[in-house]
């Protein structure tokens, strides 16, 4: 039996009490043994979302506030929010890490099928800067041990520059379109989304050996209509990945989850 990984960017919904239980049975029905959950929350879990965790298997449950004191405000993600990586599998070596501009988690865990272990990073890239993203990137790489099995799973924030979405917000009519007179919101959305077609942390990790799990690139994002492959989980050379599945839509976040078998 292989490791399975599950990566799924919850906007901050596993704090709403009303909200959390139903999340909480659509994150239990991906039945992986690794969850990485970003912007799971914005201050806590809500009473009985642990539990439900708990009750499934899931006794190795970390919660990692992403800290982004210190850093402009409009670059902040919210001091208070947070990633969950829980796991059924006991975790080793796990710490929280400084990502670049906000916290990530590094642990290690065993494959079910061979007991080799493989290091694992849960992370979530800022949605707003290029540069904070391949500083993310950079921090990564800089800390994993590169002779050993690794995977990264999170929200990167980056679309692969052969899909269709990035090549249409790279294009000269989009540009055109972003400078047209419209209101605050729109602008900065429109902008941030250009922004995520620029793939330079995508080669940070290409450059240390890492690839994508779902070589079809298939979008994730928005939920309902998902046009943008934004959530990713990363292996390197020494880990093979199978069954990538994008799930369908879940319960309240603006993300589909993503999830793969790992196998060394």
């Amino acid at each position: 039996m292989s490791l399975s990984v599950a990566a799924w960017n919850l906007h901050g919904e596993l704090g709403n009490p009303e909200r959390a239980p139903y999340l909480a049975n659509d994150i239990v029905r991906l039945d992986a043994d690794v969850l990485v959950l970003g912007h799971s929350d914005t201050g806590a879990l809500a009473e009985g979302a642990a539990d439900k965790l708990i009750s499934e298997g899931y006794h190795d449950i970390h919660r990692v506030p992403y800290d982004e004191t210190g850093y402009r405000e409009e670059y902040t993600h919210g001091e208070r929010d947070a990633l969950i990586v829980a796991s059924r599998l006991a975790l080793h070596h796990a710490n929280v890490v400084r990502q670049g501009v906000r916290n990530g988690f590094m642990f290690d865990v065993f494959d079910p099928a061979t007991n080799i272990p493989i290091q694992g990073v849960g992370t979530h890239f800022d949605d707003r800067s290029i540069v904070n993203r391949n500083a993310q990137a950079q921090a990564i790489i800089d800390k994993v041990t590169h002779e050993e099995p690794a995977f990264v799973a999170g929200d990167l924030n980056i679309m692969h520059p052969q899909t269709r979405a990035s090549r249409a917000l790279a294009s000269r009519t989009f540009n055109r379109i972003g400078q047209l007179p419209m209101p605050a919101r729109p602008r900065i959305l429109a902008a941030r989304l250009g922004g995520m077609t620029n793939d330079e942390a995508l080669q940070v990790f290409a450059g240390a050996g890492f690839k994508d799990a779902d070589m079809k690139h298939q979008p994730t994002m928005p939920a309902r209509l998902p046009l943008f492959q934004l959530d990713r989980i990363l292996a390197n050379e020494q880990v093979q990945t199978s069954n990538f599945n994008v799930h369908p839509r879940g319960n309240f976040s603006d993300h589909r989850a993503i999830s793969v078998r790992l196998h060394t």
